[in-house]
C-alpha cells in the first residue's frame, strides 16, 4: 500500500436481503471516508449505487431496507464530533 493509492471498500452491513458496502475513491492516507454506497444482492450482483450528500465514516441499514444511517466525524480545536445522517432508500 502507498499513500497516494486510492482507498477502496471502507466497511459495510447487511440485512436478509442486501450487503450495503461504503465505498472511497479517495486519495491518500487521511481519506478515510466515503460518500458512496454500493448495494449488493446475496448473490453479489449490484443492485444500486446510492450518492450521498455527505462524507462518512461508517454506515448502519435498519432491518427493513428502508433506512441508511451514515456517521460522519468533525474534529475541530482538536475536539472530535461525531454525527449521524439517515437517508430514505426508497
Amino acid at each position: 500500500w502507498k499513500s497516494d493509492s486510492p482507498k477502496g471498500f471502507l466497511g459495510g452491513v447487511a440485512t436478509e436481503n442486501y450487503v450495503y458496502a461504503l465505498y472511497s475513491g479517495q486519495i491518500g492516507k487521511n481519506k478515510a471516508i466515503a460518500n458512496e454506497v454500493y448495494v449488493f444482492d446475496w448473490e453479489g450482483r449490484a443492485v444500486k449505487k446510492v450518492i450521498l450528500d455527505r462524507w462518512g465514516i461508517c454506515i448502519s441499514v435498519d432491518s427493513n431496507d428502508e433506512r441508511l444511517c451514515l456517521m460522519t466525524k468533525e474534529t475541530d480545536g482538536g475536539e472530535e464530533r461525531y454525527h449521524y445522517y439517515c437517508y430514505q432508500l426508497n
